[in-house]
Formats: structure tokens, C-alpha cells, sequence
């Protein structure tokens, strides 16, 4: 009794010590932001964001609300109505995630994300939408998106 009791135990410490040690995934936290622009929560999609980019709406931006100041990252959710398939690569800290699909207009569509590893989640740096002249134009591994300045 004591042998399955103590087995027991074991089995329980070992998928709890798995649980823990489980970062989300980039494509996750992708898809926690479409759905928190979906929902119009405001509130949990600024907490996805990098810090940089948390602290420029909070503080050094002239532009205090979410649209304004992230035109392309407020309309994400709009801008695949089909996602055929998508791709991860990471590097240290940062990974970058491509997205193949179609826009509104049925048209390809690859959209480019760089998220950072920060306060123990993934969160979104910088994003690029290209959009292509055919399905030949589709990305096959993780692309990061270069950051244009203006």
C-alpha cells in the first residue's frame, strides 16, 4: 500500500514540477490577442504588449488611446479571414511568428510578428502585414518583421 501510495506521490510531483515549467507558446499568445481585440478588451490586449510599447501609450506617446497609436496591431484581428498555416522561430528572447493566409479580399496575405519574452509570457513587439501577389509569396519558416523607422 505504501509502495502505490509513494508512486502515487511521485506521478503527482512530476506533472505539477511540467505544468510549471511550460512556457506558452508564441502562436498562443498570438491567438489570446486576436481574441482580446475580438472581445474589444482593451484592457488584456495592452497587457500582450511589450513593455516599450506599454510604456509609450502609458507615458510618451501623443496618442493616449490604442488605435491611435497602434493602427496596424488595433486591427490585427481583421486582417486574415483564413489562416492556412503558421510558423515559429526562436532566437534567445525573441521569436518571431509568420502567418499564412488569406485577407477580406481573398487575396495572400503573410502577417510577421516579433514577440518578447518578458515578465514570463510573450509578448508583442512588432508586427509587419505583407501582402502578396499569389500563395508563392508564402513564408515557410519564422520571419521577423524589420522594424521601419519613420
Amino acid at each position: 500500500m505504501k509502495t502505490k501510495y509513494f508512486h502515487l506521490c511521485i506521478v503527482l510531483l512530476l506533472s505539477a514540477c511540467a505544468t510549471l515549467n511550460t512556457k506558452p507558446t508564441v502562436y498562443g499568445s498570438y491567438l489570446t490577442f486576436i481574441e482580446s481585440l475580438n472581445k474589444n478588451s482593451l484592457t488584456e490586449v495592452t497587457t500582450l504588449l511589450s513593455d516599450r510599447h506599454k510604456n509609450d501609450l502609458n507615458n510618451n506617446s501623443t496618442y493616449q488611446d490604442f488605435e491611435s497609436n497602434f493602427p496596424v496591431l488595433s486591427n490585427l484581428n481583421n486582417v486574415l479571414t483564413q489562416q492556412f498555416s503558421h510558423f515559429e522561430k526562436t532566437q534567445n528572447s525573441t521569436t518571431c511568428l509568420s502567418i499564412n493566409g488569406l485577407d477580406e479580399g481573398l487575396e495572400p496575405t503573410t502577417i510577421n510578428v516579433k514577440f518578447l519574452w518578458e515578465d514570463n509570457d510573450w509578448k508583442l513587439d512588432y508586427v509587419r502585414v505583407f501582402y502578396l501577389e499569389d500563395k508563392n509569396g508564402f513564408v515557410t519558416e519564422g520571419t521577423c518583421p524589420i522594424e521601419l523607422l519613420i
